[in-house]
Order: C-alpha cells, then structure tokens, then sequence
C-alpha cells in the first residue's frame, strides 16, 4: 500500500481536488472510499482518481494491479511487477490486469524469470497465486437483447459491428425488424433514446464502448430498450 502512496504523492492534482485529497485517492487502503468519504468501488474511486490526478503509466498499473495483490497477500510486490511490466512490455493493454494477462499468455517463460528476478524476488508458489489469480480475458462478442413494444430480437455483436457506431450496428438493423413487424416504416430519426441495461446511452458511441463495464471490460450479453418518438406511426402506447 505504501508502494501506491510514494508513486502517486508527486503526482499533480487539479484545481477540483486539493493534494490531501488526492493523496487519499491514491492510497490502495483508501479505494473504497472517494474523497469526499463516499464508499464506492474499487475501480470507481481509481477511475474517479484518475480524472483528477495525472499519472503515468507505471502509477495507473500500480493503482489497478494493487487491489488483486494485496487479495493474495502479495501487495508488497505490487509496485515492482508493475514497473518490471510497463518497462518490458509495449503498453497495448487496456487496463494493467489485461496486460499483466497478455505477458502470462504470450511469453510465461519471460514472466516467471522476470518475477524470480533481483527486485522481486518473487518464488514459484507466489506465482501460481498470481496467475491463479487473474480474472478470464473479457469476451469479445456481445448478445444484445433488443426490443421496443412487443418486438424483440436477439443480436450478437462481433468485433467488426462492435467497432461500429451503435446506431449502425444494432438500432438500425432492428428498426428494419421492427418495420417488417409492425409494416410501417421506421428510421433512426423515429428514436427518441437507446437504454442499455437501463441506461440511456449515445446512439452514436461505439458499440463496444456503450456495452463495456466499469473496468473497460465487454459485457458478454446485454439489454436494450429501443424508445420512439410519441408522434410516430405506430407506436401508441410504446
């Protein structure tokens, strides 16, 4: 924890934060709670973090990688792994947890000598407890449920729609459905809004960043909720 404290007490903080508050962001004990006392998770309070502090890329590795270590009692060797990792490794990953994945299944060999090297000092049943410990790599296809009145339809995302904007991927696609459903003809203009699991979302955001989680993580199934504009043909009562 004090690893996360000195990699992030010169870190420069915004005018909407003062440095003690920061600090206390930063602190891996103080995660869960935001500065303003609030619990939330852990996640939450570092992605709250980071959109008042500046941090380079070794202080964010430390900040996501700290909660999974000190889960395995090993939040001591936090600080090293992370710095051994983003100075070895091309920074591709989308989180520090991604990339700390991404080494394990690319190049072990190199993990495991890099972990028993000088400054880690890490031994063998140490990291088993960390690879054990790494979630599964996110899933790279979405199944939407998406519906508007009766209408329903069930539509799986690959990566080549995901990267589409999700009007073109996923609401346009099942507005012609629903046309053919309801035989009146229904365009994107017809669309008051688009909630995901709830949540009224961009229409035209990427689709895999509207369907990904609070950690950059994609939903491997989600809901959506199509709302038409009162004055369309049709749709009374939707």
């Amino acid at each position: 924890a004090g690893g996360v404290r000195a990699a992030t007490a010169n870190a420069k903080p915004t005018m909407q934060y003062s440095v003690g508050e920061a600090e206390t962001l930063a602190s891996a004990k103080e995660f869960g709670v935001r500065g303003d006392g609030v619990r939330s998770s852990n996640m939450t309070a570092t992605k709250g973090y980071y959109k008042h502090v500046e941090l380079s890329a070794t202080e964010k590795a430390i900040a996501e990688l700290q909660p999974l270590f000190d889960s395995i009692g090993l939040g001591e060797k936090c600080e090293a792994v992370a710095g051994a990792m983003c100075k070895m490794r091309q920074h591709t990953w989308r989180n520090a947890i991604d990339g700390l994945r991404q080494w394990k299944e690319q190049d072990s060999e190199s993990l495991n000598s890099r972990l028993q090297d000088v400054g880690i000092r890490m031994g063998i049943n140490e990291i088993n407890m960390l690879t054990r410990a790494l979630p599964p790599p996110p899933p790279t296809t979405c199944v939407v449920r998406v519906r508007c009145g009766e209408v329903e339809l069930k539509v799986t995302l690959t990566p080549k729609f995901l990267a589409k904007p999700l009007q073109d991927s996923l609401v346009g696609p099942f507005l012609k459905a629903y046309s053919k459903r309801m035989g009146t003809p229904v365009s994107i203009t017809d669309v008051e809004r688009v909630d995901i699991d709830g949540i009224a979302v961009d229409m035209t955001a990427a689709s895999a960043k509207v369907l990904e989680d609070e950690l950059g993580r994609l939903h491997s199934e989600a809901a959506a909720v199509v709302v038409l504009r009162s004055a369309t043909p049709g749709t009374a009562g939707l």
